[in-house]
């Protein structure tokens, strides 16, 4: 308050000319703030970058999810092996007990139950991996959506920051300009 009102006595006291300049400047200079009223205020931009990280640990999440699903993935191809071995052996005890005529009609029954069985396992180890790999790419997708909006974030905030730059400078140049000028007319 004791500033305006020395301000003020120091109005009355200039010539109208001066006065005039003077108050043209602190116009442009009220505008001015005005402007960078409107500009984006730290609360805002602290709740963008609030947003960035919980952007950040989702995409954490995401990827312990995409390992955690790789691993899966590496078990089903493992147990997917063993079946395979499984097979294999049986394959061989095929190739024996055609060898062997008198149990071959017992043992062809067994083994022909034990392939079902195993073409079964393996169907429903295909069904599994199908929804694995469905997972899989649904992760991918909601990871490219994450990194693009990431990526959108940030330009944003570039833009940002260069506008907020510019009308820093605009207002420091403006008030040059303006000061220069009335200058020769204050000291005068």
């Amino acid at each position: 308050m004791a500033f305006k009102v020395r301000l003020l006595r120091k109005l009355e006291q200039m010539d109208p000319a001066s006065r005039e300049a003077f108050l043209a400047l602190l116009e442009v200079l009220e505008e001015q703030f005005q402007r960078l009223e409107e500009q984006v205020t730290k609360a805002e931009f602290n709740e963008l970058k609030e947003a960035v990280v919980q952007l950040v640990e989702t995409q954490k999440q995401t990827q312990a999810e995409v390992r955690a699903l790789a691993e899966a993935q590496r078990r089903s191809e493992g147990r997917l092996e063993r079946l395979e071995a499984t097979v294999a052996d049986l394959t061989e005890a095929q190739k024996r007990t055609e060898a062997t005529v008198a149990g071959l009609a017992e043992v062809q029954k067994q083994t022909q139950a034990e392939v079902r069985a195993l073409a079964e396992a393996q169907r429903r180890s295909e069904g599994r991996l199908e929804r694995l790999e469905a997972t899989v790419a649904d992760l991918t997708e909601a990871q490219k959506r994450t990194e693009e909006e990431l990526r959108q974030l940030v330009e944003e905030h570039r833009l940002t920051r260069e506008r907020v730059e510019g009308v820093s400078n605009a207002v420091g140049y403006t008030l040059e300009d303006r000061a220069m000028r009335a200058l020769p007319a204050l000291l005068g």
